[in-house]
C-alpha cells in the first residue's frame, strides 16, 4: 500500500479521509463525499511539487486503499472515482 500522502496528513484530516458516513437525526445515515480543503492541496502540491491533478489523483487511491482495508468488498471503486470526479471539477 502506498501512503506517502497520508503519512503527511493531520489527525483530522486522516479521519476525514477514511469516513464513510455521517450520522442525521438518530438513527439515519448518510454517505460521506470526501473533499480535500484547498490549503491541504496547496500544501502537499509544494512539498512533493506536483500539480493539483495528481495530487488529488493520489489521494483519491489512497483513500480507496484505506476504505478497502477497512470495510472489504462493501467499498466500490466506482464510488471513489465518483468522489474523485466531482473533486477534480471543483478544485481545477
Amino acid at each position: 500500500m502506498n501512503d506517502e500522502l497520508y503519512a503527511r496528513l493531520s489527525t483530522r484530516s486522516r479521519r476525514s479521509l477514511i469516513k464513510r458516513h455521517y450520522q442525521v437525526g438518530r438513527r439515519a445515515y448518510r454517505n460521506y463525499y470526501y473533499r480535500p480543503r484547498r490549503r491541504l492541496l496547496a500544501r502537499l502540491c509544494e512539498e512533493l511539487n506536483q500539480s493539483v491533478e495528481a495530487v488529488i489523483e493520489q489521494l483519491y487511491e489512497e483513500r480507496y486503499e484505506r476504505l478497502s482495508q477497512l470495510y472489504g468488498s462493501e467499498v466500490s471503486r466506482e464510488q471513489i472515482h465518483h468522489e474523485r470526479d466531482l473533486a477534480l471539477q471543483i478544485y481545477v
